[in-house]
């Protein structure tokens, strides 16, 4: 008789934001996540709730939410999520990089579920160093940018 597993229940978490980020978007403001939900799978209400998100490398500051509880079998969708991106790291770029974007769901100091997105970093410019562009391409960015 094969052996059953039991399946493991976790709170769901479920992130809507833009995979792929550059120095333009954050000198505009765009925002990286459009929004957050958590959705309480159990009978009983969670308590004592904080959400983190943590960045690889670190491109932007950490985030935390503190959320008092959740109903049980609700849903709480967070659409402020002002996740605030370092323009330093940024405009350092010289490459394309890809990252993650960690989001932990923590109830009462223990850890219920995390999740990780990936996340493309684009560098400030993307003529710098690239082999398909004509020199005549790059020296009308060059004149641009350095004016």
């Amino acid at each position: 008789m094969p052996l059953e597993t039991e399946k493991l229940l976790v709170p769901g978490i479920e992130l809507t934001y833009t995979p792929v980020v550059n120095f333009a978007m954050q000198q505009n403001k765009i925002p990286v996540i459009r929004s957050l939900s958590v959705k309480n799978i159990f009978v009983t209400d969670l308590n004592d709730i904080t959400i983190e998100i943590l960045s690889e490398p670190e491109f932007a500051y950490n985030w935390s939410q503190y959320i008092e509880f959740i109903p049980a079998g609700q849903n709480i969708d967070l659409e402020a999520v002002d996740l605030v991106i370092s323009a330093k790291f940024l405009s350092e770029l010289t490459e394309k990089v890809t990252g993650s974007l960690k989001v932990t769901l923590s109830a009462g100091g223990t850890k219920l579920n995390e999740r990780h997105y990936s996340i493309e970093l684009l560098s400030w410019d993307p003529f710098r160093k690239t082999k398909t562009t004509g020199d005549k391409e790059l020296a009308w960015v060059a004149s641009c940018h350095y004016q």
